[in-house]
């Protein structure tokens, strides 16, 4: 199978994102291609959604200066995979994960229908609060996640 996987980074070097790309073809057997998308300062306003059906569409088609790393805010560092297949986002994360420095700290999410309908800004913002409380709660002590 030679799947298309895109994935969305925010606050990665360009040589991290390289290096992840480079461990997951390292470990991918049947060669699934994997499209890493740096989200930049402007991309944050773009929709999510829209973003993703437009480059799956023409993977060329982000225009010059949209595709340009950026450094994040300091405060989150993201990578977001868009596959249905939780095998192949396990892949991804485990891929990027085992050449990140300081992995525990870098927020991993998949692309879902309710992430399509923000912005990369949101997205991101709302990881970020996500993150935050499960670094600060006990999932056990919450009745939501009990249920789960």
């Amino acid at each position: 199978m030679n799947e298309r996987i895109i994935c969305f980074t925010y606050g990665l070097s360009d040589g991290e994102i390289e290096q992840g790309k480079a461990a997951f073809h390292g470990r991918e057997e049947d060669r699934s291609t994997l499209k890493v998308i740096p989200i930049s300062e402007t991309m944050l306003a773009l929709n999510v959604g829209e973003t993703v059906e437009k480059i799956v569409a023409n993977p060329e088609s982000l225009k010059d200066g949209e595709a340009t790393s950026s450094r994040g805010s300091d405060r989150y560092r993201v990578v977001v995979i868009g596959s249905p297949d939780r095998d192949r986002v396990l892949q991804v994360m485990r891929s990027f994960k085992s050449v990140l420095a300081d992995s525990r700290n870098v927020i991993f999410a998949m692309l879902t229908e309710t992430a399509a309908t923000w912005t990369f800004g949101e997205y991101i913002e709302h990881l970020g609060m996500e993150h935050e409380y499960m670094k600060t709660h006990n999932p056990a002590e919450d009745p939501d996640m009990k249920q789960m």
